[in-house]
């Protein structure tokens, strides 16, 4: 997904307006790619901004959300080399906002990192409760978290369906932006799960 497409998950995601917005989706729905599209968003809307997104380590924001970050600004022409300070993770935009891409051992680590106006927690469920909470008390904006449902976890629990949070679902028939070949092996899969247990 080199370039910019304006999907039917996108148009869905920008519906939502609750402050917690839980995305629920499987392989190829798009998520992450387009949570991070909208944030792009908000930061050139919004000056002076601090936005975090948090995965459960270093490796996993720099191979998930930071590398379609990276992407997405490079294929929209938006993408300056000289406001982006790697060792840190922080793009900075013209109108001072920055997006800081991290990742936090403890509670306490996600404590001392201070307050924020927008938050995107990337795969939520791989995320402690303790740190989630810490993160989200910090917060006075919107607060993004993605999931992939392979198993029940303290978010379906506690946040699913109170008055604050959006939970929405996504299938890779939301994301016009996928390969033919991707389209056509999923849709198998599909196909098979009709007579098979294992599919």
């Amino acid at each position: 997904m080199s370039d910019f497409i304006r999907t039917t998950a996108v148009n869905k995601l920008l519906k939502l307006d609750k402050r917690i917005k839980e995305i629920v989706g499987g392989t190829w729905a798009g998520k992450t790619y387009d949570i991070i599209s909208i944030a792009i968003d908000v930061a050139a809307k919004n000056p002076d901004y601090d936005m975090t997104v948090v995965a459960e380590t270093i490796p996993s924001v720099k191979v998930g959300a930071l590398k379609d970050f990276k992407s997405i600004m490079r294929s929209t022409n938006r993408w300056f080399t000289e406001r982006y300070n790697a060792t840190d993770r922080i793009y900075t935009f013209a109108n001072k906002t920055t997006i800081n891409f991290t990742a936090y051992e403890n509670e306490d680590k996600a404590r001392q990192a201070g307050k924020r106006d927008w938050l995107f927690i990337n795969e939520v469920n791989t995320i402690g409760k303790e740190i989630t909470d810490t993160l989200i008390v910090r917060t006075s904006g919107d607060i993004w978290m993605d999931y992939n449902p392979t198993a029940r976890f303290w978010v379906n629990d506690e946040l699913t369906g109170q008055d604050d949070v959006d939970t929405l679902i996504l299938t890779y028939r939301d994301n016009e932006a996928l390969p033919d070949s991707v389209l056509k092996e999923l849709n198998r899969r599909r196909e098979k799960a009709k007579t098979s247990d294992y599919w």
